[in-house]
């Protein structure tokens, strides 16, 4: 195997392309159950010939069960070029671990520059949707394409401690400004655990179905005891056009 040490800016993606091992794979070798929580400096094994340790044939690599939608592409001030979007999970079981890759081309099929993402969801439910922003820092001036596709998700582990019992109630939204909006509601804890590290996701929409805003929150209070309640406030700006309506998930984790 190889020994790698995590560097400023890495990212499991990113490090799976670079050695050609799956997410997965490097998740099993060194023990890793959530692929953000990487450390600068942290060490990981990068198992190499998968097949010949394994004594068996590489599988075909089953299609991953989200669809992409939503796409939109703006430049903000200072050159940053940012593509949000959403999956949708078109399978009958959740998934955790949802990324996506976005790649930029010229007129000629040249591969300019690429980036990925996780969703701001920790955990899909079947035939619910995540959203996600892949930000480009440094992106070409120009480009004449781009493509997105997903690259990672998993079947959620059972049982899990990703909490998703609640319900959103009272929420209604306003414009605050030239280009600000505030949304603002009660989350209720509808289930029969104690969740804790309670935030909320806000997706907005323009009236093409666009995503044009992304935006993770935390309410009042972050934990939240069984059928319990907490007002929240979020304000965002727009990628671009207006907003025309919007959505909302909660996450927590059960706590013991």
């Amino acid at each position: 195997p190889i020994i790698y040490t995590v560097q400023p800016g890495d990212t499991l993606i990113a490090i799976s392309k670079k050695f050609g091992v799956s997410v997965q794979i490097i998740q099993e070798a060194n023990a890793i159950a959530d692929p953000r929580a990487l450390r600068v400096g942290q060490t990981l094994i990068i198992p190499q010939d998968v097949e010949s340790l394994s004594g068996t044939p590489t599988p075909t690599p089953t299609p991953i069960p989200f669809e992409i939608r939503g796409l939109n592409l703006y430049r903000i001030p200072g050159g940053t070029l940012w593509c949000l979007g959403e999956v949708v999970n078109t399978s009958d079981i959740p998934l955790e671990q949802v990324a996506v890759a976005v790649r930029l081309y010229d007129a000629y099929g040249n591969l300019l520059a690429e980036g990925s993402a996780f969703t701001a969801l920790d955990i899909i439910p079947p035939k619910a949707k995540g959203g996600f922003v892949v930000e480009f820092t440094t992106p070409p001036a120009k480009f004449a394409r781009y493509e997105a596709r997903p690259i990672s998700a998993v079947p959620a582990h059972s049982p899990s401690k990703l909490y998703n019992s609640f319900v959103v109630k009272e929420h209604s939204w306003e414009k605050t400004g030239l280009d600000f909006y505030q949304v603002q509601g009660i989350i209720e804890n509808v289930g029969e655990a104690q969740a804790q590290q309670v935030n909320v996701v806000l997706t907005a929409y323009d009236a093409l179905g666009k995503v044009v805003a992304l935006k993770k929150a935390n309410p009042t209070k972050t934990l939240l005891h069984p059928h319990e309640e907490t007002p929240f406030y979020i304000t965002f700006s727009t990628a671009g056009n207006p907003p025309y309506t919007y959505t909302l998930s909660v996450q927590g984790i059960a706590t013991d």
